[in-house]
């Protein structure tokens, strides 16, 4: 059992995933990084240029990377609520919302802890389906040693763009006050009405300490 968090801003799809027990299969490309779902470039040059097994090697390579752009994640993060950076940059500044949940690991074979490697992943080029898959997966939860701090898990689909039942149970859901009211304005009473009918969700009035960096 894994106790992750989920980071995000308050939207539509965030009060729908809450009356419905679902996430969000977010698309790769709408990330921050422009290095998702990328592999690395190997190619053997000879004194005529590029070898013939590398150009079969490179059309594998579109072909693994354009069936990756069909695919949807949903991410995760070991940091706790504590964490600022995390915060500020997936819980719009400060004004979003962190699920809890525990994890089987076991009943959740599509979660993957992502990898930080200084190189971009490299493919199995053998082309058996096992291969196929493994290179997939890999390049999807493969990512730079400068997004080490995140500690991210993603849950890694073949489609994107719709809802997905929750990993697990939903343990406890802090919501930083501003957002509350930013949400009751936008979208009516629904979340406020959801979070004072959950007995198990507290809501939490963000304040800057005095000594610490921390809120």
């Amino acid at each position: 059992m894994i106790t992750l968090y989920k980071y995000s801003r308050i939207d539509k799809n965030l009060i729908h995933g809450l009356s419905c027990k679902t996430n969000w299969i977010s698309d790769p490309k709408s990330f921050n990084d422009p290095f998702e779902f990328v592999s690395r470039a190997e190619y053997d040059h000879t004194e005529s240029g590029i070898s013939r097994h590398s150009f079969e090697d490179i059309r594998y390579k579109k072909f693994i990377e354009s069936t990756a752009e069909r695919y949807g994640v949903v991410s995760y993060s070991e940091l706790d609520t504590n964490n600022a950076l995390m915060w500020s940059h997936y819980a719009d500044h400060h004004k979003g919302i962190c699920l809890i949940f525990e994890i089987n690991e076991k009943e959740n074979p599509d979660l993957y802890k992502v990898k930080y490697k200084k190189i971009l992943p490299k493919l199995d080029y053998t082309k058996s389906e096992s291969a196929f898959r493994k290179n997939l997966v890999n390049i999807a939860t493969t990512k730079s040693v400068d997004w080490k701090y995140e500690k991210e898990w993603r849950e890694v689909f073949t489609f994107k763009n719709r809802s997905i039942a929750y990993p697990g149970k939903l343990s406890v859901s802090c919501l930083v006050v501003v957002a509350l009211l930013m949400t009751c304005e936008l979208f009516g009473i629904s979340l406020c009405h959801y979070m004072k009918k959950k007995s198990n969700s507290q809501r939490y009035l963000g304040k800057k300490e005095h000594f610490n960096y921390r809120v």
